[in-house]
């Protein structure tokens, strides 16, 4: 980096020598533009990497005559960030108070700016949450029971973010967090962000290795939250991703390497389709017959069976019939007292024809008809038969 600053002698006497001081330090990052900036060690301004190395001389400066002084800071050497720059006229000195140079106006020899050193800059740019069913044994498929159907899920997190800077990023982790908001606070971009949210700060419960990223690369990183695993409570939640979770890339600029996205952990019974549990009510079997003993009588079977893993109480049964393209009568709704995981149960119903129009019928069987147990799969909780009466 140039660095040129110009030099006037607006007095009324020729200026003898005298020498010029430039100096530099750091800003701790937190420091707002609106806030008069601090060096991350206050005071310690320090005169590394210049060349020529100051202080610089200058031989002296006739009344008018302007100067210009030039020096070079090699920005290799220093971390990415916001500096100050200062450069001293006719510095203090030990025993000279005041420089080398009596002046009439002491108060304007100090010169300051700031200056932005680049270097890698790793930003987030979006983070998405999705309920995917779970591998827990890692073989990258999807745990399935016996009859093929997810045995549970969880939410699968994508963060994506890049190098924005100007140099290469070497290795990084990147963090998985949660945070429970508060039941009475509004969600908010930034989990805690005073007055909007309140929250719990949760554990990481996964973090991600990085071998470095080049300049302008993307990338796009993974984990599974199990919340069903952890025990946590529905509700409002804060889900994130730390970019540099342990601040092991020195960067020019450090607060914008969090994403954070809220997500919704609903009450079981207001999700049927996200599962929160191991249960799985499938009607496995329909079958309608015209009983042999009574014509007027037509006859069901069904058996309906609990696929998951996890015990299930108190649930309902309904069949219903109808001819081709009319609504469906409910005309028998079944109490099933509770069904164990891996057991199943068999249901008769029997429907009085007498007076039906001859013609074909549909008659099904819907377990759970209110929706009202939260299940692995919701799609197996339907048989039907097609039935010709004369």
């Amino acid at each position: 980096m140039h660095v040129v600053v110009g030099i006037t002698n607006n007095g009324d006497l020729d200026a003898g020598p005298f020498d010029v001081q430039f100096a530099y330090c750091r800003q701790v990052d937190t420091v707002a533009p609106e806030e008069t900036p601090a060096c991350a060690e206050a005071g310690q301004f320090v005169s590394a990497y210049f060349n020529p190395v100051p202080p610089i001389t200058v031989a002296g400066l006739g009344i008018g005559e302007r100067v210009e002084v030039e020096v070079d800071l090699e920005t290799l050497n220093l971390s990415p960030g916001r500096y100050n720059l200062q450069v001293w006229i006719d510095p203090p000195k030990a025993d000279r108070p005041n420089g080398d140079v009596k002046e009439r106006q002491e108060g304007n020899n100090l010169v300051a700016s700031q200056i932005f050193v680049l270097g890698a800059d790793l930003v987030g740019l979006a983070m998405q949450a999705e309920w995917v069913p779970a591998d827990d044994d890692g073989d990258g498929e999807p745990d399935l029971n016996i009859h093929g159907v997810p045995v549970r899920h969880v939410v699968e997190l994508r963060a994506q973010f890049r190098n924005a800077g100007v140099l290469p990023a070497g290795d990084f982790h990147v963090g998985f967090y949660y945070a429970r908001v508060e039941e009475e606070q509004q969600p908010s971009a930034i989990c805690g962000e005073p007055p909007n949210t309140v929250c719990v700060p949760g554990p990481w419960f996964s973090s991600v290795w990085m071998h470095g990223l080049d300049v302008g690369a993307d990338e796009l990183v993974t984990c599974r939250w199990d919340p069903h695993a952890l025990g946590l409570a529905p509700g409002l939640y804060i889900l994130g991703a730390y970019i540099d979770a342990e601040d092991t890339v020195d960067e020019h600029f450090e607060l914008n390497n969090v994403i954070e996205i809220p997500f919704e952990l609903p009450e079981p019974e207001g999700r049927p389709d996200v599962p929160v549990g191991d249960v799985d009510l499938a009607a496995v079997t329909l079958f309608a017959r015209r009983s042999s003993s009574d014509p007027d009588d037509l006859r069901m079977w069904s058996t309906v069976a609990n696929l998951g893993l996890e015990d299930v109480g108190p649930f309902e049964v309904a069949f219903t019939y109808t001819p081709l393209g009319d609504p469906d009568p409910v005309f028998s709704i079944a109490s099933v007292p509770g069904l164990a995981a891996g057991e199943t149960v068999t249901l008769l119903r029997t429907l009085d024809i007498t007076g039906l129009p001859s013609g074909y019928y549909v008659v099904t069987v819907i377990v759970d008809p209110e929706d009202l147990i939260p299940e692995l799969d919701e799609e197996n909780n339907t048989q039907q038969e097609k039935v010709r009466l004369f």
